[in-house]
C-alpha cells in the first residue's frame, strides 16, 4: 500500500492506493478481505490514540475474524512494541487461546502485574458471573506457584510449556539481533505436522547464541539459562524431568525439590532475558 484516504463525509468510501501507482485509488471494501479491513480499522484507531496521546486503550474482541498470523502481529503491536508501553490497555476477548498467548508474550513480570477476569454464566442461570483467575495463565508464573505448593509434577508440566514458548521467543530474538554471517537455527521434526523436537531446538539455540558474532542483548544470560535446563545429557536431570513431569507413568521416583527449583529458576531467568 502507498496511502489510505479516510471517508470524511456521508456515503464516502475508504480508499487505498498501491505503490505501483500511488495516484490511483481503489475502494478498500472491494480489494481487502474482512480480516484485512478489520486490521486496517484497528491500525487507524491505534494511530488516532497515539496522535491524541490518550492514556487508555479499550477494545471489545479486536481479533474477531482475523487469522492467526495477524493476531500475533496485533499482540506484538499492543504489548511488545513501544507505542503503548505507558498506556493502560483494557481488552475483552472471546478466544481463550489469544488470551493465553498474550500472557506468554508479555512475560512473567508483566503478566504478574496484569489483572484478568473471566465472565461467564453458571449452568441453569442467566446472569453473568465475574471470576478472577484462580491461577495465572503465564506458564513460568504457574510453574513457580505450583512449586510453592509442593505440586512438583504439575510444576514441571507448566515448566515444559514455558520452555516451549520461551524457545520460540529466543528464536525470534536470535533472528532479530544475530549477525548476517551467523548460522541459521536448524531443528528436527518427527513428521511435517508435528512440533519441533524441544531438546534439539533448545540445544541448537544455545549453540547458535554461543557462536554468534553479534552483540545480542542478554546473550550470556540466555546461554546460561538454556545450559541449566539442558543439563549434561537427555537421560539425566534436569532434562529428564521435563519428560517425566509431563507424561503419566506409574512408580515414578519422587522429584527432587532442589532440581525442580533450579528448573523453574532457570526459566524465570530466561523469561527475564527475553522480555
Amino acid at each position: 500500500m502507498a496511502s489510505v484516504r479516510l471517508p470524511l463525509a456521508q456515503n464516502e468510501r475508504l480508499k487505498i492506493s498501491f505503490q505501483t501507482d500511488a495516484t490511483r485509488y481503489f475502494d478498500a471494501l472491494h480489494v481487502f478481505s474482512e480480516g484485512h479491513i478489520r486490521c486496517m480499522g484497528l491500525a487507524i484507531l491505534l494511530a488516532k490514540n497515539i496522535k491524541e496521546n490518550c492514556p487508555v486503550l479499550i477494545f471489545d474482541d479486536p481479533v474477531n475474524a482475523i487469522d492467526d498470523e495477524h493476531r500475533r502481529a496485533i499482540r506484538e503491536t499492543l504489548f511488545v512494541d513501544d507505542f503503548f508501553k505507558d498506556k493502560q490497555i483494557i481488552l475483552a476477548i472471546h478466544g481463550e487461546e489469544f488470551f493465553n498467548s498474550t500472557h506468554q508474550l508479555i512475560g512473567k513480570e508483566a503478566a504478574n502485574e496484569s489483572e484478568s477476569y473471566i465472565f461467564g454464566a453458571k449452568d441453569g442461570q442467566h446472569h453473568i458471573q465475574v471470576n478472577s483467575l484462580k491461577r495465572p495463565k503465564n506458564y513460568v508464573l504457574v510453574a513457580r506457584e505450583l512449586y510453592g505448593t509442593g505440586e512438583y509434577r504439575d510444576s514441571l508440566m507448566s515448566a515444559r510449556r514455558g520452555l516451549e514458548n520461551l524457545c520460540e521467543k529466543a528464536w525470534h530474538h536470535y533472528g532479530k539481533h544475530s549477525d548476517k554471517s551467523d548460522k541459521l537455527i536448524s531443528v528436527s521434526r518427527r513428521a511435517p505436522d508435528q512440533p519441533w523436537d524441544l531438546r534439539s531446538l533448545a540445544d541448537n539455540l544455545k549453540s547458535k547464541f554461543n557462536s554468534s558474532k553479534a552483540d545480542i542483548p542478554n546473550k550470556a544470560q540466555i546461554i546460561c539459562s538454556l545450559s541449566k535446563v539442558l543439563g549434561t545429557e537427555a537421560k539425566q536431570p534436569p532434562w529428564i524431568y521435563f519428560n517425566k513431569g509431563t507424561h503419566d507413568e506409574t512408580d515414578l521416583p519422587e522429584f527432587d525439590q532442589k532440581t525442580v527449583n533450579e528448573i523453574v529458576t532457570a526459566l524465570e531467568q530466561l523469561d527475564a532475558a527475553l522480555s
